[in-house]
């Protein structure tokens, strides 16, 4: 009787094997889970920004989802978009408007690591780097507008440095002192218009539409402070690793390869996700 017990067990075991569960679907680009987690990417990468202006999201171009031991980890590819709001500025990302195509538009691209444990999402470490669009795609949609300038053009050094000397000159105690030139635009007509970042005291304020249609006396050596030197804009080369994160980012594991049964048509992609703005 014994012997007949532990055959039948051997034999039902093999019946009772748990099926192995279905991996989950890829996350879409579009999902509200890959949107919360780029909302919280953009605010990382903006509040370890220090020059320039703040970026909003334009495209989610890919995520992938790697489940680990503690959590899954997210890599995000994102394309942003130059906002009108300075880093400085306290205004929240949500009411800065993103500068138009017409305005010569600086797109950002950024990789980021994330870590969702328990729900809860975190940066791990996250990699930036920011562009102009082309002087002949603003050109094409607006040929009489302005264009970028470098940052250390002359004539934009001598703008910035009448306007500054301009707006000393009228206002009593208030003494500004540069800080950087967030961007700068010349037009044809050799009129300049420079957006400044000048600091009061302790408090930073911005000095928006300042237009100087003169140009004077090269007066860049030792004036300007935090001038980038050939760049018609701060770059967005960001790359930060967060040290608080409790992954490393070397840690995360590769996909494994699934087996396709034949015939298998593959879903539409789903990625890269809307755009929110406007394509560069």
């Amino acid at each position: 009787m014994k012997v007949l017990v532990a055959l039948i067990l051997l034999v039902q075991l093999p019946i009772h094997k748990a099926v192995p569960t279905a991996p989950p679907p890829p996350l879409g680009c579009d999902d509200p889970e890959s949107e919360a987690a780029a909302e919280l990417a953009v605010n990382y990468i903006n509040d370890h920004s220090h020059h320039g202006y703040k970026f909003a999201l334009n495209r989610i171009e890919n995520v992938r989802v790697i489940p680990q031991k503690f959590g899954d980890i997210l890599f995000l590819e994102l394309d942003l978009l130059e906002t009108e709001c300075h880093i400085l500025s306290p205004t929240p990302l949500e009411n800065c408007t993103v500068r138009s195509f017409t305005e010569h538009a600086v797109e950002g691209d950024c990789d980021v690591k994330l870590q969702n444990l328990d729900g809860k999402l975190s940066v791990l470490a996250s990699k930036c780097h920011s562009h102009a669009d082309s002087n002949e795609d603003v050109t094409r949609v607006c040929p009489d507008c302005p264009l970028l300038a470098n940052l250390n053009n002359t004539q934009v050094l001598t703008a910035v440095t009448a306007a500054l000397n301009s707006h000393n000159s009228k206002t009593a105690g208030a003494y500004l002192k540069l800080l950087e030139i967030g961007r700068a635009r010349i037009q044809v007509i050799a009129r300049i218009r420079a957006i400044l970042t000048c600091k009061q005291n302790t408090s930073s304020m911005v000095i928006a539409g300042v237009t100087y249609s003169q140009p004077g006396q090269d007066t860049s050596a030792g004036l300007l402070p935090n001038v980038v030197q050939g760049f018609t804009n701060h770059n967005l080369r960001l790359s930060h690793n967060n040290p608080f994160a409790s992954e490393s980012i070397g840690e995360a594991a590769q996909h494994d390869k699934v087996a396709r049964p034949v015939g298998f048509v593959p879903p539409p992609p789903p990625c890269p996700g809307r755009v929110h703005h406007f394509k560069i």
